[in-house]
């Protein structure tokens, strides 16, 4: 008998009234803070954290459904918008050790661009390839995953700009990812009382 030991949940929802969503969501992102920093995307990565409340709330119908299926009360706690012009692609990387990222995509022609790339924990059994997953996409698609989970997209090789809003979410306000934290840390340890 084979067993399956391991999964990893991919959530992948096409977003309700999207073209209004979308307007919402375009009307939100801070084009004087889009700047491109160490990574081959523009994005407004440092500066954003301020949307997570609208965000929610423009996205309420998803979440609503995110929370139902995972039984739990999930919050936005970063999101931030980045955009590939030609050539530009955001490297392997991911959100840290604990709960959910996502990936919305606004500005997104799978005639002209590619989706979100996710690179397995682990590689196949038998031949020790690298296993990855590309979910077909859409405009209007929400996709959520585990935050540890390593992802990356492929160089825009269109002149049409591809651009995707991306946020964190905690299911347990009580463990958010201190990577996450907005707050800067202290630079001394604590002193005894």
């Amino acid at each position: 008998m084979i067993e399956t030991m391991f999964s990893i949940p991919l959530i992948h929802y096409q977003c309700d009234r999207w073209l209004y969503k979308r307007n919402k969501i375009l009307d939100l992102i801070p084009h004087d803070e889009m700047k491109q920093g160490n990574e081959t995307v523009i994005s407004n990565y440092q500066g954003a954290n301020d949307q997570c409340a609208r965000l929610q709330e423009i996205l309420r119908d998803e979440i609503t459904q995110f929370n139902d299926q995972l039984q739990c009360d999930a919050q936005i706690v970063r999101a931030w918008y980045e955009s590939a012009d030609h050539s530009m692609f955001h490297p392997p990387h991911t959100h840290g050790h604990g709960g959910w990222s996502a990936v919305l995509y606004v500005d997104y022609n799978p005639e002209h661009h590619t989706p979100t790339i996710f690179i397995s924990p682990f590689n196949h059994f038998v031949t020790g390839h690298q296993l990855q997953y590309h979910p077909e996409c859409c405009e209007g698609d929400l996709v959520l995953f585990p935050s540890f989970l390593l992802h990356y997209t492929m160089p825009n090789t269109s002149n049409v700009r591809r651009t995707v809003c991306s946020f964190n979410l905690t299911v347990d306000m009580d463990n958010v990812p201190l990577s996450w934290s907005v707050h800067k840390l202290p630079t001394q340890p604590p002193q005894p009382a």
